[in-house]
């Protein structure tokens, strides 16, 4: 039977001990991208899938069942991939054609990392008295034994679906100079930027001003990635790490979530900086 490209992905990733198929899949997509742009730029650079787009309500707060990142992430770095390898546009063509669909794909993408960590909030036992934690799916409360066990189980469970973004980490991290020097203003340039970091650890966070922001990419285009962002798995695994208390886990993940949002925040103020300088070109 003719395997899919995730399926060879999904097999190499097996045997060769990756963080997940996701790793193997990215890379594949930025040599083909990297080769393209070594070559005349034409109509075919940019031919690229696109992912299929979520009905109205799929995969949101489905608690039984942890969602999972495999689709909004493959989307996104086609979507990526497809602005890596495009031919030389006007910025307004450049925008609608390949920016703002990148833009709507990460929004995806941050919904479901979102739904995924309230997710896991959600199972974690509540404790509702001395000696008894309340679950979402049981009718009776448990004991302290219990609860730890689940919390453990849930623990597990949410570090193996998060090994997705931990491939596109690393993807990103390793040809963070590549995508930096394919935009063609400052303000692309910006954007793009947070969209990098958006899927670092949760410790690495963009400036808020624009000269320390330039400073950084800078640091990026002469250093590369792996250099000048060197950086850890994800600080929520790190925080729960051994812990048992299901009360402390939750801590932790809400944290999670306040600093994912705030990294969601940088990525649409830079966006919105980029929308109004191509407005205003476009208007001039």
């Amino acid at each position: 039977m003719r395997q899919t490209r995730e399926q060879r992905a999904q097999n190499c990733a097996e045997s060769k001990g990756c963080h997940s198929w996701a790793f193997y899949y990215l890379s594949a997509q930025l040599r083909r991208s990297s080769g393209r742009n070594r070559k005349k730029r034409g109509p075919a650079a940019h031919r690229q899938p696109v992912g299929r787009r979520r009905a109205s309500g799929e995969g949101y707060m489905v608690i039984g069942q942890f969602v999972t990142l495999v689709a909004p992430i493959k989307a996104f770095v086609d979507l990526l991939t497809k602005l890596l390898g495009a031919e030389p546009k006007r910025r307004k063509a450049r925008f609608d054609e390949l920016v703002r669909p990148l833009h709507d794909s990460f929004q995806e993408v941050h919904a479901d990392y979102s739904t995924l960590l309230r997710q896991f909030e959600r199972r974690l036992p509540l404790k509702a008295g001395d000696e008894e934690w309340l679950v979402f799916d049981r009718d009776v409360p448990v004991y302290e034994p219990e609860a730890i066990e689940i919390t453990r189980s849930v623990t597990q469970e949410f570090a193996k679906k998060r090994e997705d973004l931990e491939g596109i980490r690393d993807y990103l991290r390793g040809s963070a100079h590549v995508v930096l020097a394919e935009a063609t203003d400052a303000e692309e340039r910006r954007y793009l930027y947070s969209l990098l970091v958006y899927f670092l650890p949760d410790d690495h966070r963009p400036h808020q001003d624009d000269e320390a922001l330039d400073r950084e990419i800078r640091a990026i285009l002469e250093m590369g990635g792996e250099s000048a962002m060197n950086t850890p798995t994800s600080r929520l695994l790190r925080e729960i790490r051994g812990v048992t208390d299901p009360e402390e886990v939750r801590s932790a993940v809400q944290r999670s979530i306040d600093r994912l949002n705030q990294r969601c925040s940088d990525v649409l103020r830079t966006y919105v900086a980029l929308v109004k300088a191509v407005t205003v070109e476009q208007a001039t």
